[in-house]
């Protein structure tokens, strides 16, 4: 016979079998004792007013029922029984797989993956041959420059130009410089007044200084303050017909060797700012440019008598020296390469920089030491040339010239242009 009663001290409820009316039971919670009842009508109301509690308590249990078969299961012990199954295996899920359950024994959370840091390997590189050209020989020009054609206005009051110098003609196919395209930027209050203003020369800042840059949106960051300001702005391209990003990082672009770094493209761009655009002031040509546009700069007011300033925001002077650090010591010991770098490399004819030139970097530059501009700068100032240096406490590399040093530099330069408007009249 089942008979389900309540320990009278703690209040568990228990179904027990006992053959004998008024046997002693031992309660299971606390241990108490006491005799079994038989009050089957009382249990049975007691019962209907709290079966979960019976249920949960009594996992062997089932229902007062009055079925002959006492080894029975009740349905409410087959619903929690596979609850607790559901919960076993959603346990041993969790610590299988790793989630997050407080206590659970989860693993922590995996870190971001961070990008290898690259380090060319020429080993496994085709052999290069040695390289031969003629850094003297005359640079041609194009013998009819395209017109500009209809500007828009990509900002209030600025007018923004692109040109290609030979539409359509397959690069490789072309002279050195002739290839890439051309962004003019004008003051629309200045549009169309000749000799009116004076233009700042700029070309990407992202290259490794084996290769030329492409322009893109992102540049405009650094084009647009100097319009703003009152001046135009060319920027253009260098020649590079690349394959992949991952071979430019490693083999240098013979393209942008036969364009000598860029020169001839500054070469082309100061030519077509004479013949096509009459609201620039020939005697009015600065070049501006960060880390290797930074360079670029230098580089480009070395070699052109008509830049009158020159601003190179945390630039790398001495490249023979950064392409070593870089991991390009076999390219730099075949034939024919490490003469061309060491022809690019600012230090090389810092003799040659005779315009006044602003340095500008900052002490936590990754990029580029601080210290290696303030010695350039006073390198400069020994050799008698007019430069200004300014170096900041922090900012990095990009930041710092965003916020900074452009700003400091177009005001430098605004007084250079006053002080050549003025002695021109």
């Amino acid at each position: 016979m089942n008979i389900t009663y309540q320990c009278e001290q703690c209040r568990a409820w228990y179904t027990v079998r006992s053959s004998k009316v008024g046997s002693l039971a031992t309660c299971r919670t606390c241990g108490h004792e006491m005799t079994v009842p038989n009050t089957p009508d009382l249990l049975d109301d007691t019962i209907s007013e709290y079966p979960e509690t019976i249920s949960r308590s009594t996992p062997q249990s089932s229902t007062p029922s009055n079925t002959s078969n006492d080894s029975s299961e009740s349905p409410a012990s087959k619903f929690w029984s596979s609850v607790g199954g559901l919960v076993v295996f959603l346990l041993i899920f969790a610590l299988k797989f790793g989630l997050h359950f407080p206590g659970a024994g989860a693993r922590p959370p995996r870190p971001p993956r961070v990008q290898p840091v690259f380090k060319p390997n020429l080993q496994n590189q085709q052999p290069l041959s040695p390289v031969k050209i003629d850094l003297t020989a005359p640079i041609e020009i194009p013998k009819d420059f395209p017109k500009l054609g209809p500007p828009r206005e990509i900002v209030p009051g600025i007018l923004h130009y692109e040109i290609s110098l030979h539409p359509g003609a397959r690069v490789d196919f072309l002279p050195p410089g002739h290839a890439g395209k051309l962004w003019l930027y004008v003051p629309e209050e200045a549009a169309r007044t000749p000799k009116s203003l004076g233009c700042v020369l700029l070309v990407p800042s992202e290259s490794n200084f084996i290769s030329g840059a492409k322009l893109s949106p992102a540049d405009r960051v650094e084009h647009i303050p100097y319009v703003k300001a009152g001046f135009a702005v060319l920027a253009f391209e260098i020649d590079d017909t690349s394959r992949s990003p991952a071979q430019r990082r490693v083999m240098p672009s013979l393209e942008f060797l036969r364009s000598r770094a860029g020169l001839i493209n500054g070469r082309i761009a100061i030519e077509f700012l004479k013949a096509r655009v009459p609201e620039i002031d020939p005697d009015r040509l600065y070049v501006a440019g960060h880390y290797a546009a930074g360079t670029f700069a230098l580089l480009l007011a070395e070699h052109e008598p008509t830049i009158r300033a020159c601003l190179a925001y945390a630039p790398v002077v001495d490249l023979i020296d950064r392409l070593h650090k870089n991991g390009f010591e076999q390219l730099l010991a075949r034939d024919g390469y490490a003469e061309l770098f060491r022809y690019f490399s600012p230090k090389s004819r810092e003799s040659d920089l005779n315009c006044p030139v602003f340095l500008f970097n900052a002490r936590d530059n990754a990029r580029v030491d601080a210290d290696e501009t303030i010695d350039f700068g006073r390198q400069l100032t020994a050799m008698g040339k007019k430069v200004k240096v300014e170096i900041v406490d922090q900012g990095g590399d990009v930041q710092s010239m965003h916020a900074t040093g452009i700003p400091d530099g177009i005001k430098w330069l605004t007084n250079i242009d006053r002080q050549i408007t003025t002695n021109k009249k």
